[in-house]
């Protein structure tokens, strides 16, 4: 085990962008001054020391020894742990560090890969200023940790810190998608919401086809990232995403 920079992280997982541009969008955002990389030849450990110590553990192959791994990490105080993990390999992961944390959850990340474009259904198109009115009086139940929709209209439009698709009938807005890139050419969906009398009508579906024409006409790569729920994830594999990074995450 060595310790490393994050640029020579990041260096070297950018050699397989598709299954590592989650961990390359937390590298370039941790605070260097109180994060280090560790690399155990077959794994990168990324410790941040915060009010937590956040831990996460990226294999780079299936040779990795996460009990030797435990071993150098187990004196932090106040872990949250992620893990990212394959089919082979979950059950070995949940059998080294599940009896040290009272919790864990699953975070899935999908990606899209198809070949081929989707036609964008005539209904959806990217939101201008024109569209403000439209936007933020469409049915909408507020949702815990989202902003209003005249705020996230302004962040993404205004702004032009993303992009918001929606759904047009008529003059009416009955969905919505919004996304950003994270670097370069990998874009991820920030959020996806159908008004509620609407839903079951395959809205959701032709949102998420139009995210991912518009991202692989620009030579991009669209991430689903952290699937919060189920329907979320119905939604990324109807439309063409697969499963490019499942993570367990100990508390």
């Amino acid at each position: 085990m060595k310790e490393i920079s994050i640029e020579k992280a990041i260096s070297i997982l950018k050699n397989n962008i598709i299954e590592y541009a989650m961990e390359i969008d937390n590298l370039n955002y941790v605070s260097k001054d109180k994060t280090k990389c560790l690399d155990f030849e077959n794994a990168f450990v990324i410790i941040t020391k915060e009010k937590e110590t956040f831990i996460r553990i990226i294999p780079i192959n299936a040779l990795c020894d996460y009990n030797e791994i435990w071993e150098q990490i187990k004196n932090n105080e106040n872990i949250c742990l992620s893990v990212n993990v394959y089919n082979e390999n979950e059950e070995n992961v949940r059998g080294v560090f599940e009896k040290h944390f009272d919790s864990i959850r699953v975070a899935v990340d999908y990606v899209f890969v198809n070949r081929s474009e989707h036609a964008i259904n005539g209904n959806i198109r990217i939101l201008v200023e024109e569209d403000k009115d439209a936007f933020v009086s469409m049915e909408n139940t507020p949702q815990q940790y989202r902003p209003p929709l005249n705020i996230l209209f302004s962040v993404f439009v205004t702004k032009r810190s993303g992009e918001i698709i929606a759904y047009y009938d008529g003059e009416r807005i009955l969905g919505y998608l919004s996304y950003n890139s994270l670097f370069g050419d990998v874009y991820d969906v920030d959020y996806i919401y159908v008004s509620p009398s609407h839903r079951g009508k395959g809205i959701g579906k032709q949102l998420a086809n139009a995210y991912a024409s518009i991202v692989k006409g620009r030579g991009g790569i669209a991430y689903w990232s952290n699937a919060k729920n189920i329907v979320s994830e119905k939604t990324a594999k109807s439309a063409g995403f697969v499963l490019i990074r499942k993570a367990l995450i100990f508390k």
